[in-house]
């Protein structure tokens, strides 16, 4: 996996108390029992940690899908940025 997903799962661990064992990249937020300000707790994290704001994101959302989103974004930016 990325180090987007890495990042995530990270976060889930030390700030959230989310179970190791319960992260994979399949995993969704809800199956990981995070409520709807968790969520949004979750999305400011990872904003402040790779400068990428999170879209569409909701409690169906998967880790992978959370770490494509921002990998996406970030070959985005790259690719728009002036050389």
């Amino acid at each position: 996996m990325t180090n987007t997903y890495e990042l995530t799962a990270h976060h889930l661990v030390s700030d959230f108390g989310i179970d190791p064992v319960l992260i994979s990249p399949q995993a969704t937020l809800t199956e990981l029992e995070l409520d709807s300000l968790s969520l949004a707790e979750l999305a400011v994290i990872l904003q402040e940690q790779t400068g990428i704001r999170l879209e569409d994101v909701n409690a169906g959302t998967s880790l992978e899908d959370i770490a494509r989103q921002i990998d996406a974004a970030r070959a985005d930016a790259t690719a728009a940025a002036p050389r």
